[in-house]
């Protein structure tokens, strides 16, 4: 006889089934998608059902056959070109594929993913016309990202009738949930990107060899510049810098980066391999862009928190920040004093800030053991309890 039984993982919501809409399940490279994976495996997969969008095979993930997956063409089937047109009239029929699944699985309520804007749509209205209690989750600011374009109007719809109708509304950090307060009032639950794998207790012993400072992730409008300037104070501290990016050389050259001499660009197939090499850096690094030198809005850059950051903070390693000292990325680590931030745009200061966190000396110790502390706070098992709690509250008769 096995003596070892199975652990039963939590309902999702303990009033009874949840369907969970989001655009972004199945692809494998996108943050959102892995973010609602860690998030969802926690929960028994009988207490949710996930409607999603399609995908092609080649840029999908695995995903336990126990969860029941509803899917929706999003897409064109038959080209690539008039997609955004096409995502125009499809949402209708998305809205009515919820619909029909909600007189199917009959839920208690709602929970609305947010980073596709029609996606979103279609889902809150089938909440409001199905009489179904539903919960949002922003995993990006909502109308801020749609200014100037065609969508500005959606959006701000959208983002109207969510605070009017949403039960509750999550967003992915507490910047977020400050922003929401102090512009519109509104009151949001942070809930964090989770963390799955175990976070250390105590300190590694700093690696051996010659320094590098270290990257990971992607480079793109909303940091290419902090990148850039970063990699130029390494250079005058006489370190290496250690570049883990999905960004081809061609990509990084167009942001004045490639055409550096002391890069070294590094790729990891598996996770584990990424986060077993983090704690083995001297030097793991993040920036953001100022306002001026990014397309997106400074609310979307004031409340952004790159997910590298909290493997960063698990790694124990010394940390540098680059970003305007009023954006929530620099707030958290002065609150937190789990690494150093340079608010200004001198390389000069940059470089000394390097060499600083090389020192190895009893002030860097205890940034790096209350980067550890602060990494409990996006612990899988805390952010799930938040969400279970969340939506048991709102699902309740006395509501």
């Amino acid at each position: 006889m096995d003596t070892v039984s199975k652990i039963a993982k939590p309902v999702l919501c303990a009033a009874g089934h949840v369907l969970v809409i989001t655009s972004e399940f199945y692809r494998a490279s996108t943050g959102s998608a892995v973010v609602m994976r860690n998030l969802l495996t926690q929960f028994s997969p009988e207490s949710f059902t996930v409607l999603t969008r399609d995908v092609p095979a080649e840029i999908s993930a695995p995903i336990s056959s126990e969860i029941r997956v509803v899917t929706v063409r999003t897409d064109p089937p038959f080209t690539r070109r008039g997609e955004r047109f096409w995502r125009d009239i499809a949402y209708h029929f998305i809205e009515r594929r919820i619909r029909k699944l909600v007189r199917q699985v009959r839920p208690v309520l709602i929970f609305a993913v947010y980073p596709s804007l029609h996606t979103f749509s279609a889902a809150t209205n089938a909440a409001e016309t199905n009489g179904v209690p539903w919960v949002a989750y922003l995993h990006d600011m909502l109308a801020e990202s749609y200014r100037g374009t065609k969508y500005e109007q959606l959006a701000e719809d959208v983002q109207s009738r969510m605070f009017s109708s949403a039960a509750a509304i999550l967003v992915m950090n507490r910047g977020m949930a400050d922003l929401y307060r102090s512009k519109y009032s509104v009151e949001c639950v942070p809930l964090e990107h989770g963390f799955c794998e175990p976070i250390a207790a105590t300190l590694k012993p700093p690696p051996a060899g010659p320094p590098y400072a270290f990257m990971g992730g992607s480079i793109y409008i909303v940091n290419h510049k902090a990148v850039a300037r970063i990699l130029g104070g390494a250079e005058q501290a006489g370190i290496r810098f250690r570049l883990a990016t999905p960004a081809t050389w061609t990509s990084l050259d167009q942001y004045g980066i490639a055409s550096r001499t002391a890069i070294e660009k590094v790729h990891y197939v598996a996770r584990k391999d990424y986060l077993a090499a983090l704690p083995n850096q001297h030097i793991l690094t993040v920036g953001l862009n100022w306002p001026d030198e990014s397309s997106t809005s400074e609310d979307e850059l004031g409340t952004a928190f790159p997910t590298k950051v909290i493997e960063y903070l698990a790694a124990g390693r010394p940390i540098l920040v680059h970003c305007p000292e009023n954006y929530f990325l620099a707030r958290f680590f002065r609150e937190h004093e789990c690494g150093i931030i340079v608010s200004t745009r001198d390389v000069a200061a940059i470089g000394a800030a390097v060499k600083t966190l090389l020192d190895h000396g009893p002030e860097q110790e205890r940034m790096r053991k209350n980067a550890l502390r602060a990494a409990q706070i996006f612990s899988i098992d805390r952010i799930s309890k938040v969400l279970s709690q969340t939506l048991e509250e709102i699902s309740r008769p006395e509501r």
